[in-house]
């Protein structure tokens, strides 16, 4: 239902600017940096799997002034739809929050190639955000997972002298620039997050627009993990916006097939992720990691140093 004196509209492209003011100020309550950039939203807007006037809606108040939205994102096998909603702090942030979950349900149910058995996952919640546990708790919501932010001083890295070396047989390139290299390397990226509990994995044409038009992805420190001609594991690396003197390196993905591991690789990918950090002059790095991880990914991030920090949970419920 909406709130008492207030309007509702589909997203569009010329919102982006002041959505992303809202969706950071909505980090800033609960500690967190800036999630995006005018350009990044944009970047988002214009992924393959997103419609923008579809997927989102947003909700002003009588002087039209923006309180928050919701979008949902829903890609194949069709079988979750991801539920991302905010809305800064407001005397009236419950009512608003209300309207989000219902209207991020609605349009979950109105995706017709979502399977019956589909869940919805309201992903990116703050742990410290108690209200929103209270309102997806009365809407059939259970916390399933906890994402932590893991941090370290590049100071404190492992040195480039004693940084572990490739396991036999595996370089180091770049990411491809053609399009069928890319579909290649989505390919290793979609199988690798396929063993993780509830990733948000990219189809193949999310993957290639998320290389060529997200701008703060650094091809040029990006690199991926190849053996017998083959991709078998990489790791995309970024400035990171959460960082206002951008003087951070941010992990975005490190991945390697199930096949290639318990070999060293991710851990060679992840130290020298830090190392090209380094040359940027940067001081620190950060990433975001699934507490629990099936691939033991969290420990592998403590064991080079890496230390804890903000943690975000997921919550979800049966679509139907």
């Amino acid at each position: 239902m909406m709130p008492p004196g207030w309007t509702a509209a589909p997203v569009s492209r010329a919102d982006a600017a002041v959505v992303a003011q809202v969706i950071n100020a909505a980090q800033h309550q609960w500690g967190r940096g800036d999630q995006f950039s005018e350009e990044e939203f944009v970047s988002l807007l214009d992924s393959p799997s997103v419609t923008a006037e579809r997927d989102g809606r947003l909700l002003r108040d009588a002087d039209g002034h923006l309180l928050g939205g919701v979008m949902v994102v829903a890609t194949e096998p069709w079988t979750t739809a991801h539920l991302h909603a905010s809305m800064p702090d407001h005397p009236r942030r419950r009512e608003g929050l209300q309207w989000c979950v219902e209207t991020g349900l609605s349009l979950a149910a109105a995706r017709d190639e979502l399977e019956l058995a589909a869940v919805v996952d309201a992903d990116g919640v703050a742990e410290e955000d108690s209200l929103m546990a209270e309102v997806l708790g009365e809407r059939g919501f259970a916390a399933v997972r906890r994402i932590c932010e893991m941090t370290i001083n590049l100071a404190d890295a492992p040195a480039e002298e004693s940084a572990p070396p490739l396991p036999d047989g595996v370089l180091l390139g770049a990411l491809p620039a053609d399009d069928a290299g890319l579909a290649q390397v989505a390919e290793v990226n979609g199988q690798a997050f396929a063993d993780h509990d509830g990733d948000f994995g990219m189809t193949t044409e999310d993957f290639v627009h998320f290389v060529r038009h997200t701008p703060s992805l650094r091809t040029d420190l990006s690199m991926v993990a190849v053996q017998d001609d083959r991709p078998v594991g990489l790791a995309v690396c970024m400035a990171d916006l959460a960082d206002p003197e951008r003087r951070t390196g941010y992990v975005g993905i490190v991945a390697v097939v199930r096949e290639a591991r318990s070999r060293g690789l991710a851990r060679a990918l992840l130290t020298e992720s830090f190392r090209r950090f380094r040359a940027e002059g940067w001081d620190r790095a950060r990433l975001h990691v699934q507490v629990g991880n099936r691939t033991g990914a969290d420990r592998l991030y403590r064991s080079v140093g890496m230390r804890p920090g903000k943690v975000d949970v997921s919550w979800s419920r049966p679509l139907a």
